[in-house]
């Protein structure tokens, strides 16, 4: 009997490990593809600096609210406060899609925001959700957004998420410094040339006992060890720097 539970732990604990390495860097690379699509344009011809690929104000979207804008600690869920990221981007064929799977014509900006809910179906009091809908510039009604959603990810304790501006002193290239939302929205609008974001993810299920958290440092948000619960359940931490291509001069070389 005493093997057998050995065993049954080291198999769960096994398992919430690997669940957690799969699920971390499945919300990073799915942010990632959608940021680095961020600012691209279609054919229509339009202002660009009227719609951004990152969404930091309302009159960055048609229809836009302070609900649906970039932010930082917007939502407390999970441990702490976490951000919000919106991004858009032209749909380029009528087979692009939204991040809830919903089709976007040609020529009409996709416009995806990411933020904490909980999901009640999984038991989840925060999860990583992505809320999805798109507009036809200049004047097109905004459709789709302001709802909860689809959930990317079911166990997500923190989303922080940093934005890379640049001066002007390395000719708008490669970020400065990196700042929060609600820092950036203060600035007389330097242009963000990267972001980063962070991601703490815990395991679905209890993997038995484990040592005291230490704590983490989610980017610019500290989580003290006081505040990480002994319910069991493994967590990691997991960032990442994205570079907004779409954006960046076309004189820069890397």
């Amino acid at each position: 009997v005493q093997i057998f539970v050995t065993n049954q732990q080291s198999f769960s604990l096994q398992r919430g490990m690997g669940d957690v390495q799969d699920n971390g860097r499945f919300a990073l690379d799915y942010i990632g593809r959608d940021v680095r699509m961020a600012d691209l344009r279609s054919l229509v011809n339009y202002n660009p600096d009227r719609f951004p690929g990152l969404v930091m104000a309302t009159a960055d979207i048609n229809g836009g609210t302070a609900g649906l804008i970039s932010g930082n600690d917007v939502v407390t869920l999970g441990l702490g406060s976490s951000d919000q990221l919106t991004v858009q981007h032209a749909s380029t064929s009528d087979n692009n899609l939204d991040c809830e799977g919903n089709l976007v014509p040609i020529n009409n900006m996709v416009v995806n925001r990411y933020f904490l809910r909980a999901d009640t179906p999984a038991g989840s009091p925060s999860a990583l959700a992505c809320d999805g809908g798109n507009y036809l510039p200049p004047n097109g009604a905004l459709a789709g957004m302001g709802d909860q959603g689809v959930v990317l990810l079911s166990a997500v304790d923190s989303f922080q998420v940093l934005y890379g501006v640049n001066d002007g002193s390395d000719s708008g290239c490669t970020p400065v410094r990196f700042v929060t939302a609600a820092a950036r929205q203060a600035m007389a609008s330097p242009p963000i040339v990267a972001i980063k974001v962070g991601v703490l993810v815990r395991s679905q299920e209890t993997t038995g006992s484990l040592a005291p958290s230490k704590g983490f440092q989610v980017l610019d948000t500290v989580i003290s060890a006081s505040q990480v619960p002994g319910d069991g359940k493994i967590r990691r931490l997991f960032t990442s720097s994205m570079t907004l291509r779409n954006s960046i001069p076309e004189k820069c070389t890397f």
